[in-house]
């Protein structure tokens, strides 16, 4: 293999750049040879690309319900890739992770191509070696994503904006509740100045040179920067919350969310930014859904989820009733007040197959839950009907979970007189599959 890849690259026209890099991606251990490191490191430095680097923006109005929608809709990354140079850079990402004599030698090629590379394409795959070189160094994996992210010829222009609006925009938690709100409104004054600043001065597009932080791997990587290099990486957020597209703007957002469930810092900002429509109010949903195992900050998530359960958006209300989808049967007992806000919530209806799913594996006491459940479904159904079979999903899984309930109530007479109850109120409207529940033991 070794042979065939300085074979061809030793042809005249190096045509085969592509082909080599992802050659070399595949069989990274072929990297630890010198000779072959020096040939890739020359696609990385010289190899072909592709010069159409407009940004395509043709399914930029799709839904927006969740992170990887976002991060979908940018098309830079896979122009990048289809050329040798952009190939070549993401190859050298995938070989850091297999052969790390080569980190040193990685740095000073990433750093000296984020300082001159014309093509915003290429330098999202320059981001793919950022990735693993952040286990050398966090500060300087830091800059060298500002470097990346950055308008060659603008990156070192004054940042008296920038720093206004970090200060702003991340009070100190000293400040009163009431003193954190009116600082980040300060945040968000600065954005609005700094945004007619530039369209009345027709300032070039700096969201185009931040798409290499809203690929997956700037995505991937963004969260470790902001969490254990927290200067540069606010620094970061501004470029893309000020200066970013609404694209941008909103990954910016979600990474925010992110860390307001670990550190308080970030709270004022989220909560802001959770108030800027649909899409953030989705996304703050999405995260806080998956975020309540987090012990230190359950009590901000299902605060944000009851809320949330009772959005007037349907796709908002889904992503809250996602929660439970998280929770551990071992763990259920710790939510059995969020499970009765949720079935009392419209997002019951939106979202209940995960609950249900909880519900049945749950490894506690959950006949009330089970009981409350019937009682409310049985009642959605007697008032709207199951037209088209509208709830039968709901109506299969809670049989289900009925019917092991009635199995072991034989030692509780109360409970097995309300499960009764409500199986003879199922029977009376007729729901399908309610006889198998008692089977023999019909009353």
């Amino acid at each position: 293999m070794k042979r065939a890849i300085v074979t061809v690259h030793e042809r005249e026209e190096r045509a085969y750049g592509t082909e080599i890099a992802r050659l070399i991606e595949k069989n990274p251990e072929v990297a630890a040879d010198p000779v072959i490191f020096e040939i890739l490191v020359w696609y990385v430095e010289n190899g072909d690309a592709n010069e159409a680097d407009a940004v395509d923006r043709s399914n930029t109005e799709r839904e927006v319900t969740t992170i990887e929608d976002l991060i979908s809709q940018g098309r830079l990354h896979v122009r990048g890739v289809n050329g040798a140079r952009g190939a070549a850079a993401e190859a050298l990402g995938n070989i850091l992770w297999h052969v790390p004599e080569i980190v040193e030698a990685a740095w000073a090629i990433a750093e000296r191509r984020a300082a001159v590379e014309p093509l915003v394409s290429v330098r999202c795959g320059l981001v793919h070696a950022a990735l693993p070189l952040y286990n050398s160094d966090k500060a300087r994996c830091a800059r060298l994503l500002e470097r990346i992210s950055g308008h060659p010829e603008t990156f070192n222009q004054p940042a008296h904006f920038q720093a206004a609006w970090v200060k702003a925009a991340f009070p100190s938690r000293r400040f009163q509740t009431f003193a954190k709100a009116a600082s980040v409104w300060i945040a968000y004054a600065i954005e609005r100045v700094i945004r007619r600043r530039s369209a009345s001065a027709g300032s070039p597009d700096e969201s185009y040179w931040l798409a290499p932080l809203v690929t997956h791997h700037g995505v991937r990587l963004l969260p470790y920067i902001l969490r254990f290099v927290p200067e540069a990486g606010q620094q970061l957020l501004y470029r893309m919350i000020v200066q970013g597209d609404p694209n941008t703007r909103a990954i910016a957002a979600w990474l925010v969310f992110w860390q307001s469930f670990q550190a308080e810092v970030f709270c004022s900002l989220a909560d802001a930014l959770a108030k800027d429509g649909v899409v953030y109010r989705r996304l703050m949903a999405d995260v806080a859904s998956h975020a309540i195992e987090d012990a230190e900050f359950r009590y901000r998530a299902e605060t944000i989820l009851r809320r949330s359960f009772n959005d007037n958006d349907t796709q908002v209300r889904s992503q809250a009733g996602d929660v439970f989808r998280n929770v551990k049967p071992d763990q259920f007992d710790r939510y059995r007040e969020l499970a009765h806000d949720f079935i009392r919530s419209p997002a019951f209806e939106a979202g209940s197959y995960g609950f249900f799913h909880a519900l049945e594996h749950a490894e506690c006491k959950v006949d009330d839950i089970v009981v409350a459940a019937t009682n409310i479904l049985m009642e959605d159904i007697g008032k709207n009907g199951n037209a088209a079979g509208r709830r039968s999903m709901d109506l299969h899984q809670l049989q289900d979970i009925i019917k092991k309930e009635y199995s072991v109530s034989e030692g509780d007479p109360p409970l097995r007189a309300k499960i009764l109850d409500l199986i003879d109120s199922m029977l009376k409207m007729e729901l399908y599959g309610v006889d198998a529940i008692v089977g023999a033991h019909e009353r």
